[in-house]
């Protein structure tokens, strides 16, 4: 303290003292390529001390396999496909945006939706993807056309934002929650599952809050 008021310079606050040290931990892992401990020091440091020196450090211990852009707002939803080989992205923007798993490379872009997506779900088969959205619609879509991917079915029946979606497990059936208080089971024939709308028989469920 009497080195400090000499030389006209404020004590560190115990705070800063404390991120310095998570910075100078985080540094040496990243060194060591110990992407894990570097991480978790990062995770540690105060929030309120960050500075450049963590942004700068935050790229270096990133442990995800790929970094999949191209969304034009936040990702609301993510899904794998049954045999692992695709994801899908549910996107703010409307979209919903298919990825190689592997490397990450986009595959296509499926638009029709007029609001955020909320929730996607593949059909157990792989072909199909449903997906829902603050339009109160939900589409299937067919992601096995590379070049014309087309909406095989369409339904409005809610009344408020489709918040999330299942299917089950022969694909027969698709189960979606809603805003407005219910929950609908939609028969999908498999004869018609790929070309015509589906035969619904929706079973609303009366919530209460």
């Amino acid at each position: 303290i009497v080195l400090a008021v000499a030389t006209g310079i404020a004590p560190a606050a115990p705070d800063d003292r404390l991120y310095r040290a998570h910075i100078a931990a985080a540094a040496a892992n990243l060194r060591l390529q110990e992407t894990g401990a570097a991480r978790s020091w990062l995770d540690e440091a105060p929030v309120a001390s960050r500075h450049w020196e963590w942004r700068y450090l935050d790229p270096a211990s990133d442990q995800s396999r790929a970094t999949l852009t191209g969304h034009e707002g936040g990702v609301e939803a993510v899904a794998y496909s049954p045999d692992g080989s695709r994801v899908a992205s549910a996107g703010a923007d409307g979209t919903v945006r298919i990825w190689d798993a592997i490397d990450g490379r986009p595959l296509r872009v499926l638009r029709g939706h007029e609001k955020e997506v909320l929730s996607i779900a593949f059909h157990p088969g792989g072909k199909r993807l449903a997906s829902c959205s603050r339009d109160t619609t939900i589409r299937i879509w067919n992601v096995e056309d590379a070049i014309h991917p087309t909406q095989a079915v369409r339904i409005l029946d809610h009344f408020f934002n489709i918040e999330d979606l299942a299917w089950n497990a022969d694909g027969g059936r698709l189960a979606s929650a809603s805003g407005d208080r219910t929950v609908k089971i939609w028969d999908i024939p498999r004869s018609e599952r790929e070309k015509t709308p589906a035969q619904r028989r929706a079973v609303s469920v009366e919530g209460s809050y």
